[in-house]
């Protein structure tokens, strides 16, 4: 034991807990598509929101977020530590977080347009953060999680 003052240095996560913080945030990510992607407020016009859902992006985000939670959930509760199950449920949260991203940078320009013409004001929602965020972390946690799993042993 050190000085009173020094932090000791904490083991990281084990493959389990990885795969814990994958599965919240993958329903994190599903969450946000049922919430607003987009919101315009225009004068004697008043607000309209459009969620994720309302988008043809949006539904496959969605669906790709709810594929790679219980892949997640799956190997997490199971506990039948299945790289390659990992390995999918991580290719298919990236999936998903790439065209969530994709769908923030074009909203975020038609806004920018929007907001230019002073015609009214529109914003990005918070749907499409949670989206985009929640899809990120699942799957950084999951990769972090497949190589913290043993191999199979060779034949």
């Amino acid at each position: 034991m050190g000085a009173p003052w020094q932090i000791e240095s904490a083991s990281p996560p084990s493959a389990a807990t990885e795969l814990l913080y994958a599965v919240i945030a993958g329903a994190a990510a599903a969450l946000g598509v049922v919430l607003p992607w987009v919101k315009v407020t225009a004068p004697f016009l008043g607000s309209v929101s459009i969620a994720g859902l309302d988008t043809d992006d949006g539904k496959l985000v969605g669906l790709l977020a709810v594929i790679a939670t219980a892949l997640f959930a799956d190997v997490r509760w199971r506990n039948q530590r299945k790289r390659g199950q990992v390995l999918g449920a991580w290719i298919t949260a990236g999936a998903g977080a790439a065209i969530a991203i994709y769908d923030w940078a074009t909203v975020n320009d038609a806004v920018s347009g929007v907001n230019d013409d002073g015609v009214g004001l529109a914003t990005v929602g918070v749907g499409l953060y949670l989206s985009a965020g929640g899809l990120v972390v699942a799957a950084v946690a999951g990769f972090f999680a497949w190589r913290k799993m043993k191999r199979p042993a060779a034949a």
